[in-house]
């Protein structure tokens, strides 16, 4: 990474283009807040490789970017929400202290550390206490989570779901006793929460689809690892990717169900590979399934790097410091990146101008970008900016 200046410079230079577009794309007078600029830079340690990554030496020197980087506006919806037209819930006067709960569905991806970060510290610039609580991967903990915020009584849940169905009864709890609980990330069933922040996930399957189509010449098989079948997130980016690779009636889709998890992608490019050695390349919803299938393809003695015969092309989503340092030695071959930065800062602000009185996009989708090995080592991309560990 570079000095900090051109950091701040390039940051800087970031965070007014994202502020201009996404109220560009909100309702028109909707008044709200202006997203911190540049505070993902608050975090505090780097994140640490995975261990027993050994990666071959791919041999290739990152090409020079053949131009800028291009990141989509994010886009909102025209149908605005405030909260003196919801009875249930009591608005706040600007300046008075209040307590925002951050439930995260689990801390063990760097994605959701981002996430956290950049939420921490909006919070902060808006006088804003935060709490964050890690489910771990269960839908009963960020029940009992929701519960126990509830019994506190924050003053707004801002809840990033393990699954689409099992948190709808939270949802419901926190509204009758008055206390806005709002989604980032991923969604639940029923379109029942005021405000939702996320990606777009089917486009992310479409880029995903479309890059492999281009990069096998319309004809293979391909390996999709999905995340968990009861997220909506995985189910739209599975969506997009199918529904987008039926344009390619020579590209053949294996889909396997790995939910998000390393250790089970790892089991499947096994399984798969073994039975079809042809196997042209693999898709995984996430960067972090990439870090188990290269590992098994290393032990199949089929990791080869990109440009060299009997290569397999390997593309991930998220845009995670592991998956951009892959792209720069030239063993993954693409990123489509979504990025907590835009999601924390966005959901924090949405959240308190909501409680403020304040209209606010009912839902609004930060757009993915695919990300090559020319420019994995750019500073604006989140993944290159400085973590704490993964818990």
């Amino acid at each position: 990474m570079e000095g900090k200046s051109r950091k701040k410079v390039l940051a800087a230079i970031l965070a007014c283009v994202l502020c201009i577009s996404v109220f560009a794309g909100c309702a028109a007078g909707t008044g709200t807040t202006e997203p911190a600029p540049d505070a993902g830079e608050s975090a505090s340690a780097p994140a640490e490789t995975a261990a027993g990554e050994n990666t071959p030496d791919a041999g290739n020197e990152p090409a020079e970017p053949a131009g800028e980087l291009q990141r989509p506006e994010p886009i909102s919806g025209t149908e605005v929400v405030n909260i003196a037209d919801i009875a249930e819930y009591t608005k706040k006067e600007e300046g008075e202290p209040m307590t925002f709960a951050l439930l995260l569905f689990s801390r063990g991806f760097e994605w959701m550390i981002g996430l956290q970060q950049e939420f921490e510290a909006t919070c902060e610039q808006l006088g804003v206490t935060p709490i964050v609580l890690d489910a771990q991967g269960s839908d009963d903990t960020q029940l009992d989570q929701i519960q126990d915020m509830i019994t506190q009584r924050v003053d707004a849940i801002i809840l990033t779901p393990n699954s689409n169905d099992g948190l709808v009864a939270g949802v419901k709890m926190a509204q009758e006793a008055g206390i806005p609980l709002v989604t980032c990330e991923s969604e639940v069933e029923g379109n029942i929460v005021p405000i939702h922040v996320g990606v777009d996930n089917y486009q992310m399957g479409q880029l995903a689809a479309e890059f492999i189509a281009d990069k096998i010449g319309g004809k293979g098989k391909v390996l999709e690892c999905r995340g968990a079948l009861a997220s909506l997130s995985s189910t739209a980016r599975h969506d997009g990717f199918v529904e987008t690779m039926a344009n390619y009636p020579d590209i053949e889709v294996i889909s396997k169900n790995t939910e998000w998890v390393s250790t089970e992608a790892s089991s499947a490019t096994q399984d798969v590979l073994t039975a079809n050695p042809d196997l042209a390349a693999i898709y995984s919803h996430n960067d972090e399934m990439q870090t188990g299938i290269q590992s098994a393809l290393r032990e199949m003695g089929r990791l080869v790097p990109s440009g060299e015969d009997g290569h397999i092309v390997l593309v991930g989503i998220d845009g995670t410091p592991l998956g951009l340092e892959r792209l720069r030695e030239g063993i993954q071959d693409a990123c489509v990146v979504q990025d907590p930065f835009d999601q924390g800062k966005y959901i924090a602000n949405y959240a308190y101008d909501f409680l403020t009185g304040k209209d606010v996009p009912r839902k609004t989708l930060t757009q993915p970008y695919v990300v090559t090995q020319e420019y994995a080592a750019l500073d604006v991309l989140w993944g290159n900016h400085e973590f704490e560990a993964v818990e």
